[in-house]
């Protein structure tokens, strides 16, 4: 009976839920010869999964460096 009533009030109380995820990615730099370094950001994702901002995004660390992708 306890399950059956279970049963009963989960199929009152049901919600639809979606989610996006980023898989992960990669930093990578070159030093150039004049000293200056090059930056490339690498982003894996589902094709169906977290929609990527199509603005300047900066990647920053506590030492007060920022760096434009």
């Amino acid at each position: 009976m306890k399950k059956l009533l279970l049963t009963l009030a989960l199929g009152l109380f049901t919600f639809q839920a979606n989610a996006s995820h980023l898989l992960g990615g990669e930093i990578i730099w070159k030093c150039k010869p004049n000293g200056k370094y090059q930056f490339s950001l690498v982003v894996y994702r589902d094709c169906g999964g977290a929609n990527l901002p199509q603005t300047t995004q900066y990647i920053a660390n506590n030492a007060g460096v920022s760096i434009a992708c």
